[in-house]
């Protein structure tokens, strides 16, 4: 027999097994994704579906669902930050107002400031016709920033969803954290449906995520420095795009305060750090020292009980429509 034909003959065999082996690779993998796709379907027809893990946070992936389910074109006012933000604030407020004809509560749960700049320059980035841009803020915000604009999640692949209508099933398949996963899936159905859960994310038609029940947090004050330049950055950012910041720094609440703060200090000191940061003569501070604040409800120590974040947005709304002392163009200060 010739040698050369018979390493030919072993060349074409061991191909043909490789060849062999990579189409039951293939199509063993096809399976795999076929039965995740069918599982992740009736998941999301029993209502037991998490959100696309962009972040693996449930709380900040079912914004990033939101405002994928949103048309966001003509947006012309956005609220940013963390819950302080998402849940103190009712758009409804705002628009009656006639501060906005078409605003939109972006906040999630949980950012914090650097996280917030680079949220807000994502956003700002694709929605040309966002002419303001609000946030509320308590020292919670300000307790940890590794930068002033800190990336949390991949842009190309949260634009491509939010912004382009890509399917949410890449973002499953390539983020999925499954202890995670598991977990959310035994509650998300309660946490969208239910306003009383404990870690409720029902939202209504404007993004806000009302409270309607209390708990005892009270999370103590740490202030990082990173954070208040990021608070700077957001207000560079803002500009950037054309728009004009409104800052209002959240009235905390009185059991919070007597706790962490008891002679008022803390919180006039955090005050006048805001302002100190903040340069352009567009931007407007809302102070959270004005005594019609001290009446509200709580829902602990950085959240209103929703009826009273409805009195609290139309104070603010007053406060920038009216020549009130608690309005302070930043440049001034």
């Amino acid at each position: 027999m010739d040698p050369n034909s018979a390493k030919v003959d072993a060349t074409a065999a061991t191909s043909a097994i490789h060849r062999k082996f990579i189409r039951r690779f293939a199509a063993s993998l096809g399976i795999i994704i076929a039965c995740f796709a069918l599982v992740l379907l009736g998941l999301d027809q029993a209502g037991r579906l998490p959100p696309p893990p962009l972040t693996a946070n449930v709380c900040i992936d079912e914004k990033f669902r939101f405002l994928a389910q949103q048309d966001l074109k003509n947006v012309d006012l956005i609220a940013v930050g963390s819950s302080v933000t998402w849940r103190n604030l009712d758009l409804a407020v705002v628009k009656k107002a006639g501060l906005s004809k078409h605003p939109l509560n972006v906040a999630p749960c949980y950012l914090h400031a650097g996280e917030t700049t680079y949220f807000t320059e994502f956003l700002l980035s694709r929605m040309s016709k966002v002419k303001q841009v609000i946030t509320v803020v308590a020292p919670r915000d300000f307790e940890q920033c590794k930068q002033p604009n800190e990336a949390f999640f991949s842009r190309p692949l949260a634009e491509a969803y939010i912004f382009e209508g890509m399917p949410s099933f890449p973002i499953y398949l390539s983020n999925l954290k499954p202890a995670l996963f598991v977990r959310d899936l035994l509650h998300i159905r309660e946490m969208r449906q239910d306003p009383q859960h404990q870690f409720s994310i029902v939202m209504d038609g404007y993004g806000s995520g009302p409270l309607y029940s209390s708990s005892d947090w009270l999370p103590e004050p740490l202030l990082v420095p990173t954070c208040f330049q990021a608070l700077a950055e957001l207000e560079k950012v803002v500009n950037r795009h054309d728009a004009r910041l409104i800052v209002a720094a959240f009235p905390m609440q009185p059991a919070w305060r007597d706790l962490h703060d008891p002679d008022g200090s803390l919180l006039d000191a955090f005050e006048q750090r805001l302002k100190s940061v903040l340069r352009s003569p567009t931007t407007a501070f809302v102070s959270g020292r004005q005594r019609a604040l001290q009446d509200l409800h709580y829902a602990d120590g950085v959240h209103f009980l929703w009826s009273s974040a409805q009195t609290y947005t139309r104070l603010v709304m007053n406060a920038l429509t009216s020549k009130q002392a608690a309005v302070i163009p930043a440049s001034s200060e």
